[in-house]
Parts: structure tokens; C-alpha cells; sequence
């Protein structure tokens, strides 16, 4: 199979003005058919990092910029022989954006992680099966404040992960009807949010990180399970509106 490549693109400056952008992992390379011999496996699609190390908005220095991140598309099967089963496809390449240590964002940003390669054509034996798709991940990696909504392509897609400073979110993450995969709180700090959240599952993994819900005139909603850092020392706080207002846990809390 082909070789995907992998990309690398770090922006610098004073700020960054983007109507829209899309950043897509490299799709995994076909499996060669099987004949007399067995087919060749196909190489693993390449990662995708883009890096945007300023203030982000839209035009004019105001409004809120479109991201799409798309993980790469999963390797199609080789197909089978009378001889050989199909090879299996490979996966294809994530594609994470990471808004490095500016401060303040204004974006939406939608998930999508790749498709699934398709499977290989039956001959005799059966073809293999597809490659699974990469996973689009927003990476918060220094204090930061997003203004925005981050959703989800179709439900249980995307990851996000902090992993330094107090991550800020001024919107929701998901929706009802389209959850994100996973958050993974991984910063001391931890989270403060004025929208609701919408996971498959919420993770606090650092230790005495707080999930902060600080919404007083809106309700706000959590979907999926809260769990720990996993170990008998967490001592993560999940702090609801201490100054007022509602939030209803729709999934198990630990």
C-alpha cells in the first residue's frame, strides 16, 4: 500500500485571523490484494499537527473562526484470493490542533474523526477488514480560554485533551444528540465551563484537578460518566455553581 505523509504547521505572529480552516490526518494506504501470494499490508496514515501559537478570531480581528479537524481515513482491505484470506487495512493518521500558549480563542471547532477503511472483496476467501479511522483531537497544552462550541461530526467523535494551565470554556462541548468521544482533564488546574458538556466519558486525571460549572442564569448539562485519575490519591472537585444556578448530571459520577 502507499505511504501517507505527515504534516507539521506551527503559526507564529501577533494573531491569526481564520474565516475557516479544515487539518486532516493522513489516510492509511491500501493492503495489496492477495493472488498466489498473500498481499502486502498497507503503511499506517501519517499524523497531522497544526499548531496555532496566536490569538485566534475571524476576519477583521472579531467574530468566531470555523475548524474542522478530520482524522485520517482508515486503510481499505486487500482483497482475498483462493489461496489467501485478505491482509487487514491499517489505521489512518490523527489530527490534532493545539492552540500552543496564546491565552484567548474564538472558534467553533467540529471533531470528525476518519472513516473506517472499506473491506477487502471476497474471492473465494474473505477480504480483509478496514482500517479504523484516526482520531481528530483538540489538544489545550497552556492556560486558555475558548469562546466557542466544540461539537462533534456524529456522535462518539473526537477527543479533547488538556494536560497544563486552567482550561476556560465559554460554550458546550457536544450536543445532545452528538457527543464528543472523551475529555480528558489532564491539567491541575483543571476546568472551568459556563456551557454544558456532552462526552461519552469525562476524565479527571490529574490529581486535584476541578470541573468547575459557573453558569448562574443558564442551565447547564453534563452527559456521560465522570471518572477519577484512577487512583486512591485523586482527589478531583467537581464544583456546581457555588454562586448560583442549575446543573443536572445525566451519567454516573466516579
Amino acid at each position: 500500500g502507499g505511504t501517507a505523509g505527515t504534516a507539521a504547521l506551527t503559526i507564529t505572529g501577533t494573531a491569526a485571523e481564520i474565516t475557516s480552516g479544515t487539518f486532516t490526518g493522513g489516510a492509511g494506504g491500501a493492503a495489496g490484494a492477495s493472488n498466489t501470494l498473500v498481499g502486502i499490508t498497507g503503511t499506517i496514515g501519517g499524523t497531522s499537527t497544526v499548531t496555532i501559537d496566536v490569538a485566534v478570531t475571524a476576519q477583521g480581528a472579531t467574530g468566531t473562526s470555523e475548524l474542522t479537524v478530520i482524522g485520517g481515513a482508515g486503510g481499505a482491505g486487500g482483497d482475498g484470493s483462493a489461496t489467501f484470506a485478505g491482509v487487514a487495512g491499517v489505521a489512518g493518521g490523527s489530527s490534532t490542533l493545539d492552540f500552543g500558549t496564546t491565552a484567548a480563542v474564538a472558534a467553533n471547532i467540529t471533531l470528525n474523526d476518519g472513516a473506517t477503511g472499506a473491506t477487502g472483496a471476497t474471492n473465494t476467501l474473505a477480504g480483509g477488514t478496514g482500517g479504523a479511522g484516526g482520531s481528530a483531537i483538540l489538544s489545550i497544552t497552556a492556560a486558555k480560554t475558548l469562546t466557542g462550541n466544540v461539537t462533534a461530526a456524529s456522535d462518539g467523535e473526537g477527543t479533547i485533551n488538556t494536560s497544563a494551565g486552567l482550561f476556560t470554556m465559554a460554550g458546550d462541548i457536544g450536543t445532545s444528540t452528538a457527543s464528543v468521544l472523551r475529555l480528558n482533564v489532564g491539567n491541575v488546574a483543571g476546568m472551568t465551563t459556563n456551557g454544558s458538556i456532552y462526552a461519552d466519558g469525562i476524565d479527571l486525571n490529574a490529581t486535584d484537578a476541578p470541573l468547575a460549572f459557573t453558569n448562574t442564569t443558564t442551565a447547564q448539562v453534563v452527559s456521560g460518566t465522570i471518572e477519577g485519575a484512577g487512583t486512591a490519591a485523586s482527589t478531583s472537585d467537581i464544583n456546581a455553581n457555588a454562586a448560583g444556578g442549575t446543573v443536572t448530571f445525566n451519567g454516573a459520577v466516579g
